[in-house]
């Protein structure tokens, strides 16, 4: 988010569920400063599917996210609106959590055996911390993206 780039050196920036480990605002100013006139920004990621959850919610994508080692999402509103603000036009949002919902779906039920085994290999020193995350991560969020409570999607903006 303050890289040594020159202003205005990419043409595109692309960013693949990267984004969800940043400072989302501070991450839209550093790709508008980067970008050349008529550049395009891409996100594909996760965003939250509205701005206000309930305590019981808020546990379940906190479950996850912590899987994840994602403090927190945005909506895609935020993202339009910050955009706009910076000077991004030609705004675009696509929600598109039906084309992943059958993996999604796939990695929750191998979570399941998933926990046995990996509590298992913990036990006996084979696997760490870190990949036992993995099998969380798989359980919650099935259950946050059946919930409608975060979506999958691609966010796209032009500098002018």
């Amino acid at each position: 988010m303050n890289t040594k780039f020159k202003s205005g050196s990419f043409d595109v920036i692309f960013a693949l569920e990267s984004v969800c480990h940043s400072d989302k605002e501070k991450f839209l100013r550093e790709a508008y400063r980067l970008l050349k006139k008529s550049g395009r920004l891409v996100v594909v990621d996760g965003f939250n599917s509205k701005s206000n959850f309930s305590e019981k919610e808020k546990k379940l994508i906190s479950k996850w996210l912590n899987s994840w080692a994602v403090d927190s999402l945005e909506t895609p509103l935020f993202f339009e609106t910050k955009s706009n603000e910076i000077g991004f036009k030609n705004i675009k949002y696509k929600k598109i959590t039906d084309k992943i919902m059958n993996s999604s779906k796939r990695l929750y039920l191998a979570s399941f055996p998933g926990f046995i085994v990996t509590y298992i290999c913990n036990f006996l020193g084979i696997r760490n911390k870190f990949q036992t995350k993995n099998v969380i991560e798989a359980y919650f969020q099935y259950k946050v993206l059946k919930e409608n409570l975060c979506e999958y999607g691609i966010f796209y903006a032009e500098k002018e």
